[in-house]
């Protein structure tokens, strides 16, 4: 099945997978996951390749030492469907194994060498914008990201953005100088402004490039806003009450001249000023504080 995450919620620091021989079913399973995820390295090697389910019922092939069981399911990409992937290869990223002189010592290799590419990676986290709803052709957005980099390497770093059907749109570097929104000059805060001109939803994309190592690490997605609209609150209704539950009905308008408002999230909040709100109407607020509806 698709895994249909929040880009803008994961966790954008280093992980590294370790995985090997020994890992099989969901095992295999979850170290091809984690091979999708932009921040994931798999260290050690590949695993069982048994991308599959079997039966609860064991076949008794008429040796005391051997059983069959029989395969029910087997897995595949949804973006390569009818391509099964029992008793293929996984490649991982670094093959890394344990050597002699590091089990002499009581250490891991695969654990070494992880622990290595964590401390010395160059990347960006933490990415933000200032604002998600900009004004197109007037307003700009502050783009801004903390960079890592524990070896002081020479790099470079860009933004990406994208429209809601993931077709680029524009890209530019983010600066560490004290001039782009980005605070003080290298203090591991990178930042741009952006002036959108059309009505859409933007996504952005960061990616660090490490030019002394000639690697790059890129975050999907991390941020977004819109040039849609704005859209409004026009007025709402009561529609009912049932066991002290009541229901709202909200009524928004879009104002902007071009693009369609989709996926609207509302937040409810309570503002009281003296005793103007009646006391049932404010317990009805109070109910609602805090929670959010999708419309």
């Amino acid at each position: 099945m698709a895994i249909k995450g929040n880009p803008m919620s994961f966790y954008d620091r280093p992980i590294a997978v370790l995985t090997g021989p020994g890992a099989q079913s969901m095992g295999d399973q979850l170290s091809l996951k984690m091979k999708y995820h932009p921040m994931a390295r798999l260290f050690g090697k590949s695993p069982a390749g048994a991308f599959s389910a079997w039966s609860a019922e064991y076949i008794n092939l008429g040796f005391s030492d051997w059983m069959f069981a029989c395969t029910i399911y087997n897995a595949y990409l949804v973006s390569n469907p009818g391509i099964y992937l029992t008793h293929t290869d996984l490649p991982v990223d670094e093959e890394v194994w344990l050597i002699q002189e590091d089990v002499a010592k009581g250490e891991d290799t695969v654990v070494k060498r992880a622990i290595e590419w964590i401390q010395n990676l160059a990347y960006a986290h933490d990415v933000t914008v200032d604002k998600t709803y900009l004004k197109p052709g007037i307003d700009s957005v502050l783009i801004t990201a903390t960079v890592e980099n524990p070896n002081q390497h020479n790099l470079s770093v860009e933004a990406v953005v994208r429209n809601i059907d993931s077709t680029v749109t524009d890209n530019f570097d983010l600066f560490d100088d004290g001039m782009h929104g980005d605070g003080d000059a290298n203090d591991n805060q990178w930042g741009n402004f952006y002036q959108p001109t059309d009505e859409q939803s933007y996504k952005i994309s960061v990616t660090t490039n490490d030019n002394s190592e000639e690697t790059s690490r890129t975050l999907p997605n991390v941020a977004w806003f819109t040039t849609i609209g704005p859209v409004v609150f026009n007025e709402y209704k009561i529609t009912g009450n049932f066991f002290n539950t009541y229901y709202l009905k909200l009524s928004l308008r879009n104002d902007g001249q071009e693009a369609r408002a989709t996926d609207i999230l509302v937040e409810l909040t309570q503002k009281i000023k003296g005793e103007d709100i009646a006391r049932e109407e404010r317990r009805i607020f109070k109910e609602l504080l805090g929670k959010l509806e999708n419309f």
